[in-house]
């Protein structure tokens, strides 16, 4: 009898323990295991990487982590599809180089040692004109280029061909960093150097210096992984930016200017034309009309609706929120007095050819900041990428909404109505609430607000060295269809196709 109940006793382990075995692991047990391989070196050093699938970033971020230049966030995490910030940067690269932390001379970098100094007294970074670092600002792809060819000393090997990298000393920083393999440009031609930059293609293109510098090795790639100099605690005490600090620096920074509940971004929509003023009509294959006033308080509505629910930190006022109308200066007059941030009017295009398409975006012909022009470029690109639209360029026109507004300004023409093809597309509800949206994430990227859900900004469309990045996994998608290269004017257009476009809004 005895020997009966021992039989059935191990039986019942036995089956218990197969149970075990089969049974899924929970989420706790998997980021255990992933810690457990990280620090085994394996392939993921951050428990947010386990589905991570671009190959060279996974080979760059584990070099690098086990190298002790990058840390990473204090929740163990790597957030590779966040926008890198300037500081945060600047940490890496003083890392990547073994430049100790020095007393940095700007007004907005906090007192006291920081990567920042180290890179500044090296002659690295520069502030601007009123002698500021800027360190939260998200980091663009021109800016990680200077950083990256001063800091290893990187001359120029035979020059590439950028179309829309301008003759100025970042200019030939970028063009220094392509033609050494660092950073590469887009089928198109262009390089797009105003595109921020995130986590992950921040991590590639140092390491890929790295290895330039190290003869092909860098850093971490090694077995002990000893090359860093940090000590990788990532508390987030001590010094600014300093080693054992996370890279992000304060990692979860609201936005572009700290972004709060006490200063929130101001976002002023101008939906154009109204009442009286129908804007440009068109005609659709069933013989109805479709106006443009009609079109833009539509998209106009839709993207203070997408700010006003899904983002913190933003106030939105629109210019109308019916069909009425009010003058051009009176649109700039309620958007100076609000004290807005940043200024957009919504338009939709028209040409006496049916034949014209695509979209183009305006800023102030005259004297406007750098600020205007970045984040035209920012905006303008998005809106192209996650549209798919027909890119007429980048431009500049002596609007009126543009040229009396105090603050950064933008004008999007979105398609043509005059096309029977693109006021089919105009005159479809969800056509439009997908321009809308389109629009609305390109301001908040540019601008750096951040969603409700999340402390700090989330996976937003952006690139990945060249190719199009859509899903925030990191792994590169292919390339969109090029867009036209251009220099302010729609190369495929005639004389008289661009002398008769907008001349509605220069009154």
């Amino acid at each position: 009898m005895i020997q009966h109940k021992t039989a059935y006793w191990l039986l019942g382990i036995l089956l218990v323990a197969l149970c075990l075995v089969g049974m899924p692991m929970t989420a706790a047990a998997a980021e255990a295991a992933a810690a457990s391989t990280a620090a085994a070196g394996g392939e993921l050093p951050f428990k947010d990487m386990a589905r991570y699938q671009w190959e060279e970033g996974k080979k760059a971020i584990q070099a690098m982590s086990r190298a002790k230049i990058i840390n990473g966030f204090p929740d163990g995490t790597f957030r590779p599809s966040e926008q890198i910030t300037r500081r945060q940067a600047a940490k890496i690269v003083a890392m990547a180089v073994k430049l100790p932390a020095a007393p940095a001379n700007f007004i907005d970098v906090e007192p006291g040692l920081s990567y920042i100094g180290g890179l500044q007294q090296a002659g690295i970074v520069s502030g601007d004109e009123n002698g500021r670092f800027r360190p939260d600002d998200s980091l663009t792809r021109a800016q990680l280029a200077k950083m990256i060819v001063l800091a290893y000393g990187l001359e120029m090997k035979a020059e590439p061909k950028l179309s829309d990298v301008p003759n100025t000393d970042l200019g030939q920083y970028v063009r220094i960093a392509a033609s050494n393999g660092v950073m590469t440009g887009y089928e198109d031609g262009t390089f797009r150097p105003n595109l921020p930059v995130k986590r992950d293609q921040a991590a590639v293109m140092i390491y890929r210096a790295m290895q330039l510098a190290g003869g092909g090795q860098a850093p971490g790639e090694g077995a002990d992984g000893q090359d860093g100099q940090g000590e990788g605690s990532d508390d987030g005490q001590g010094v600014e930016g300093g080693a054992g600090s996370p890279d992000a620096g304060n990692g979860t920074g609201p936005g572009h200017q700290g972004w709060s509940i006490e200063r929130p971004f101001r976002l002023f929509v101008d939906a154009g034309h109204g009442g009286e003023d129908p804007g440009a009509i068109g005609k659709l294959a069933n013989g109805n009309k479709i106006q443009e006033k009609d079109i833009t308080l539509d998209i106009a509505l839709e993207i203070a609706r997408i700010f006003r629910e899904e983002y913190a930190f933003v106030e939105v006022m629109l210019s109308r929120s019916e069909d009425i109308y009010i003058m051009l200066q009176e649109r700039s007059r309620q958007a100076n007095e609000w004290g807005a941030d940043y200024f957009v009017s919504i338009h939709v295009n028209a040409n006496d050819k049916a034949s014209a398409n695509g979209f183009e975006s305006y800023i102030y012909s005259g004297p406007v900041s750098q600020e205007t022009v970045d984040k035209q470029r920012i905006i303008h690109q998005i809106i192209v990428e996650k549209m798919g639209f027909r890119d007429r360029g980048m431009k500049r026109a002596n609007f009126a909404v543009l040229r009396e507004s105090r603050m950064p300004a933008i004008l999007l023409e979105n398609l043509f109505i005059t096309n029977p093809g693109e006021a089919a597309q105009l005159n479809d509800p969800a056509f439009r609430k997908r321009l809308a949206r389109a629009i609305a994430e390109a301001i908040a990227t540019a601008w750096q607000v951040p969603r409700k859900t999340v402390a700090a900004m989330g996976p937003a469309q952006g690139t990945v060295d060249g190719s199009v990045n859509v899903g925030g996994t990191g792994q590169p998608a292919p390339n969109t269809e090029p867009a036209d290269i251009n220099d302010g004017t729609d190369a495929n257009a005639s004389p008289s196709e661009q002398q008769a476009e907008h001349t509605q809004h220069a009154a």
